[in-house]
């Protein structure tokens, strides 16, 4: 079987990890999600050698980091970048997708932090050879002798919850069980009570449809649709 990849997408939680997951099945990607940074490097070990994950083997990979602090995500990602090394050597070159929430956060200053966590992280990890940094509009490369890990920074409105409860409170079915909540995460458990069975992954895969028309969804679609299979 002739392995391939299209990219790695690391996003805050799992519920972030079901939306995207849904995105690229319907977009007729084939994708997985790996909930633990050790069975990731299981992966990679595996695709290194050239063997598939599964039948069929995905072209893109979702890890839900699940951060405890909103800052920490870009730690973790940074401290991927050794990892991967071997695996942007098999297919010269990796693409990465970093889904983060704004939270009122200026874009710019996201990217900024991230940039700046990526540029310590080599800093003190490589003693030696210190593989460049290319730095681009949206986000940030690493270099390692001509193979090059790109990430590109993708940064959701509000958060996805907060996007969810804006379009629960459109949809009159929904709107009168949430009129009161303020809270975008007590209105999706009451959503979810009440209309999924209290199975968030359906919920969260299913609201993929309430996004067709949405700038910041059209945007991802495009960013995830740009990916180079190698």
């Amino acid at each position: 079987m002739d392995v391939k990849l299209s990219g790695i997408i690391y996003c805050e939680g799992v519920h972030d990890a079901w939306f995207i997951d849904e995105v690229l099945r319907r977009e007729g990607k084939t994708s997985k999600i790996v909930d633990t940074l050790g069975k990731f490097q299981e992966i990679i070990r595996t695709l290194s050698k050239g063997k598939p994950v599964g039948d069929p083997s995905p072209t893109y990979f979702i890890l839900p980091l699940s951060p405890n602090y909103k800052d920490e995500i870009y730690k973790r990602v940074a401290g991927q970048i050794p990892h991967l090394r071997p695996l942007a050597e098999k297919f010269e070159g990796i693409d990465i997708i970093l889904v983060v929430d704004k939270n009122g956060e200026d874009e710019e200053k996201i990217v900024k932090k991230f940039r700046n966590e990526v540029a310590e992280f080599i800093e003190q990890r490589f003693r030696g050879y210190k593989p460049p940094l290319i730095p681009f509009t949206h986000g940030i490369a690493v270099e390692f002798k001509g193979n090059i890990i790109k990430y590109s920074p993708f940064i959701v409105p509000n958060s996805l919850e907060a996007e969810i409860f804006r379009k629960f409170k459109e949809i009159d079915k929904f709107r009168r069980h949430i009129r009161d909540i303020t809270d975008p995460d007590s209105a999706i458990f009451i959503i979810c009570k009440g209309f999924y069975g209290c199975r968030q992954e359906r919920l969260f895969r299913s609201s993929v449809e309430l996004f067709q028309n949405e700038g910041w969804f059209k945007a991802l679609i495009n960013l995830i649709s740009g990916l180079k299979e190698r």
